[in-house]
């Protein structure tokens, strides 16, 4: 048994409790002295076990944290360490009881151009280490300014095992080059814009995903070194994919890639609607440059992408594929006469392999295609159109090219500058369109749109 001291004895009895003398000499036996009278065997448990502070300009600082837990059972008692150009600025001692945890706070102060590792000492129970690193960089020119937008972002709640994409802005609002680094910790994690040296009034998009692997609310803080450093919230929850989830895959060319987007990966029509609609997973197969010519046989035996995304995404009590190609097979010369064949022997393909899948297609927007163009383009996209709304078996079609919107491709609102692909604002009203179908009768296009009869074209031959 374990008892507080100091301990006191009574030396003044002369028999035990059983009446047995006993002489002056008492022996008490094996006993493990302890103070404050806890019990148990306390563990260390330190994460992450390690931090790159990134670049830092000399005379700045950039903070990260650690987190010290007791995965025993006891008291552990400890402090944390680190030696120059680093320091504990919080969270150095801790007496931690079973199962808490702590942050520590570690500094980067760089007083030399150049990198820098060290070892976070952690002590109590075992004892543990993390390291930490970070270069110093030469400030130039002035004095640069760190600026973050916005301060947090929400990526909503979303089906475990799928991903969200949302930006933050770091600009330089100083002088001189303001050199850093963007990171974050799991479920999240930088997926395009991490490194960036920006000089006086330039900006980056750093974009940050948020891929959930358990049901559960996770908060953490995007961190931004240079200057002074900076850091933005970012929350999020995963949620379980039931039964009753929805499955939408888009299939197209660059519009749904993104191209003109800002950035592509997080503003296209598809990553707007994935945040707009949850309980819905969305997949975005759009490829830029693609065209129907080479999504159907003969032409690419192996290349129904759709299908193949359709076969590894079962158990959704519903399925549907958004259609949006031709244009490229516009500028390729085919005739539309053979674009609407070969959509038509895509959709035959689709609907064999999977007749319970609902396929919603979309008419083209406007576009510029250049002077010295051919002549026919613009025709043969006005017909092409036409041939989408009335000969095509859809399910249901969403008419971009009817939308007031996007009927002026020099309107800055909703056109990038090469005047063929959306930008952010333009990406939004397909996802606005797009989303009253998917939405109009129980979320899985079955309502809405411009329903088509799948009688309405005579395939002749099948993929």
């Amino acid at each position: 048994n374990a008892i507080p001291l100091p301990i006191a004895l009574n030396t003044s009895f002369t028999t035990d409790k059983n009446g047995v003398v006993r002489g002056s000499a008492w022996d008490m036996g094996a006993y493990q002295a302890q103070s404050g009278g806890t019990t148990g065997t306390a563990a260390i448990v330190v994460s992450p076990s390690a931090r790159d502070l990134g670049s830092v300009n000399l005379g700045s600082t950039m903070d990260q944290t650690f987190s010290v837990q007791n995965s025993g059972s006891g008291t552990l008692s400890g402090s944390a360490t680190v030696a120059a150009p680093f320091s504990i600025v919080s969270g150095a001692a801790y007496s931690l009881g079973a199962g808490q945890s702590q942050t520590v706070t570690v500094r980067y102060t760089p007083t030399a151009v150049g990198s820098s590792l060290q070892n976070v000492t952690f002590t109590g129970a075992a004892g543990d280490s993390a390291s930490v690193t970070g270069v110093g960089v030469a400030v130039t020119g002035g004095t640069p300014l760190i600026a973050i937008a916005p301060a947090s972002r929400s990526f909503g709640s979303i089906p475990v095992g799928t991903s969200v994409d949302q930006t933050f802005n770091v600009q330089n609002s100083g002088s001189g080059t303001l050199a850093g680094n963007a990171g974050v910790i799991a479920p999240f994690s930088i997926v395009s814009g991490a490194a960036y040296s920006l000089t006086a009034g330039q900006s980056q998009t750093v974009t940050v995903r948020f891929t959930p692997t358990s049901t559960a609310t996770s908060l953490q803080d995007v961190t931004f070194t240079g200057a002074a450093g900076g850091t933005a919230a970012v929350n999020g929850a995963g949620v379980a994919a039931t039964g009753g989830t929805y499955y939408v895959l888009c299939e197209g060319d660059s519009i749904t890639a993104g191209t003109g987007a800002n950035p592509p990966a997080n503003s296209n029509y598809v990553a707007q609607l994935a945040l707009q609609v949850p309980g819905t997973t969305f997949e975005n197969i759009g490829q830029s440059g693609d065209s129907i010519e080479y999504n159907v046989l003969p032409f690419a035996p192996t290349a129904l992408d759709t299908l193949n995304h359709l076969a590894a995404a079962p158990g959704y009590t519903k399925r549907t594929v958004v259609f949006k190609m031709g244009v490229n097979d516009l500028a390729i010369n085919d005739s539309v006469s053979l674009i609407t064949n070969n959509i038509g022997l895509w959709l035959a393909a689709v609907r064999a392999a999977h007749p319970e899948v609902k396929i919603v297609g979309m008419t083209l927007i406007a576009a510029n295609f250049g002077t010295g163009s051919n002549p026919t383009l613009q025709p043969r996209l006005t017909e092409l159109n036409n041939a989408l709304r009335t000969s095509l078996p859809f399910d249901y079609v969403v008419d971009l090219a009817a939308d007031p919107r996007l009927l002026d491709y020099t309107d800055t609102r909703y056109y990038s500058a090469d005047q063929i692909h959306p930008n952010n604002g333009g990406y939004a009203v397909i996802a606005s369109l797009v989303k009253a179908v998917l939405l109009s009768n129980d979320r899985a296009g079955l309502g809405g749109g411009r329903p088509r009869a799948p009688s309405a074209l005579q395939i002749v031959g099948s993929p």
